[in-house]
């Protein structure tokens, strides 16, 4: 079930742990609470969901019958507490939310699954890297404007997926409403390119 991490409490998580969670539960570090994951770059720390058989193996014993997807999960939730993540902390088949105007390049993991709630502006000189595997939702009449570089070169067993944020075919039911929307067509912006943009298998 939904964990979370009280005022005032410490939760320690040792290096070589593999933490998995049921399909949209959730880890919430409430005001006051603290999380530390000192993993090492010979014991990791994952946080993954339960059909994910690569890490911690076959725990939920049914061999290949399931397979993780992207945005299972909302990963770690900081409400006013804090997490101290060391870099070798590995958050796989959660979603994240991205808007606004990028700083620095980023990389966006082919694990998770990424919903754009407003604008977002790649600049010049920035390079957004999706990777292969990904989702991308974007929320109403939200917009991709690349200015500076988008590569997103997914594979043929691995493509990346743009799509409405109403679209619970792939990564599910992300905006939560159940079956009260559908996607069609308009629903997102665009991607608006002015800079440069290498897609394949996407």
């Amino acid at each position: 079930s939904d964990l979370a991490v009280g005022s005032g409490v410490t939760l320690t998580i040792d290096p070589g742990t593999v933490v998995k969670v049921l399909p949209g539960r959730s880890i919430t570090i409430a005001s006051g609470g603290r999380l530390d994951a000192p993993a090492t770059d010979l014991s990791p720390i994952f946080f993954t969901v339960l059909e994910d058989d690569t890490a911690g193996g076959d725990t939920n014993f049914d061999a290949n019958q399931s397979r993780p997807l992207p945005g299972e999960w909302p990963g770690l939730i900081v409400s006013g507490g804090t997490a101290d993540l060391s870099p070798f902390v590995v958050i796989r088949y959660h979603w994240t939310t991205h808007s606004g105007t990028l700083t620095a390049n980023e990389t966006w993991l082919g694990s998770a699954l990424h919903q754009v709630t407003g604008d977002l502006i790649v600049p010049a000189g920035v390079t957004l890297t999706v990777q292969p595997g990904a989702i991308v939702k974007l929320g109403w009449k939200r917009r991709l404007s690349v200015d500076g570089r988008l590569e997103a070169r997914g594979t043929v067993a691995q493509p990346i997926t743009f799509t409405s944020e109403r679209d619970d075919s792939v990564g599910g039911d992300t905006n939560g409403d159940g079956n009260a929307t559908e996607p069609a067509g308009g629903d997102w912006g665009a991607i608006a390119v002015g800079g440069e943009a290498n897609l394949t298998h996407t």
